[in-house]
Order: structure tokens, then sequence, then C-alpha cells
């Protein structure tokens, strides 16, 4: 079936997707710059036998991303106002759009589920790969931004969260980019 771009399960899904990215784009950013390991961020530990929480995550996340490749190649999308719904141009979109960058992500996530030394280069990616999702998470955030703003009573608190969710993110970015 195709999803329709403004349905509320693809809302929800993009949500989850968006709270993944920022939390991957923290630990790999951390990761790289700190020259540890992911689950040494993930648990704040050294020894690998703790970090069992770490490899559900990582097989959670990667089966997420997975999953999203298919949702994604399953999501109709507006153009010039009205919703394209042909599998054909939808592809055509995605090629378009984010493909490689997902294809990239999807491989360096399976490499780092199957083998949970990661190799600093594979780690080096998928901060450039989670850099790049940060578009994604803007995208949606934007969209969940219009469904408050119908509420007059929720657009300032939202511009305020907003606002202070960018900061913490850009400051991050940079206290990494400083560090390394």
């Amino acid at each position: 079936p195709i999803f329709h771009p403004s349905s509320k399960i693809l809302n929800i899904w993009d949500i989850l997707l968006s709270t993944l990215i920022i939390i991957n784009c923290f630990i790999f950013t951390v990761s790289y710059s700190f020259h540890v390991h992911p689950h040494q961020v993930w648990s704040f530990t050294q020894d690998i036998e703790n970090s069992i929480s770490f490899n559900i995550f990582i097989i959670f996340n990667t089966l997420s991303f997975l999953l999203n490749f298919f949702v994604t190649l399953n999501t109709a999308f507006y153009y010039s106002g009205e919703v394209i719904m042909k599998r054909r141009q939808i592809l055509r979109n995605y090629l378009r759009g984010s493909m490689a960058i997902d294809i990239t992500m999807n491989i360096c996530l399976i490499i780092c589920a199957a083998d949970f030394s990661s190799p600093e280069a594979i780690v080096a990616i998928l901060m450039l790969v989670f850099l790049f999702k940060l578009r994604d998470f803007f995208v949606t955030f934007n969209r969940i931004e219009e469904i408050f703003y119908q509420s007059e009573n929720l657009e300032g608190v939202f511009s305020l969260i907003k606002l202070i969710g960018k900061i913490i993110i850009i400051t991050h970015l940079m206290a990494c980019l400083w560090y390394r």
C-alpha cells in the first residue's frame, strides 16, 4: 500500500525516526570526536559486557532504518500541491532525494550491528550520514510545528522548545568539532 504523506501513522513514525536520528547524531559525534567506541558513549563504561543495551539499541536502530527505507519507497509526496501516488514517480523522487544517504546509512548500520567492534572509519561515516539526516529531523519538526500552530496557546511554547533544541544541537556539534 502507498502511504499518504500527511497520515497520522506516518507522522508518528517520523517522530520516532527523528528521535533516533538525534540520539545517533549524539552518540556517533561524541564517539568520533573522543576516539571511543560508541557503546562507551551509550553506557559510560569501558567493559563491553555491560553494553548489551547498546547492542539491542543498534539492532533496533538498524531494523528501524531498514524499515524506513521501505516505508519511504511506499510514501506518496506532494508536487505542485497535488499528491503523487504512482510508484515510479515516488522512486524517482526518492532517488533524487535521500536514497543514497539512506542506503549508505543502512549498510554502515548493518556492519555496525554485525560487528560490534565497529572500526573508526564506520563510525566516521555514520557520523557524517547522521549529520545529513538532521535535515530529515528538521523537516519532521517543521511538519509538527504546523500542527501545533493551529493552536495559538501552544505556538509560543513550541517556538521556545524549537529554539532551545536548535541551540543544544548546534552547541553539541560545535563542541565535538572543537575537541576533534
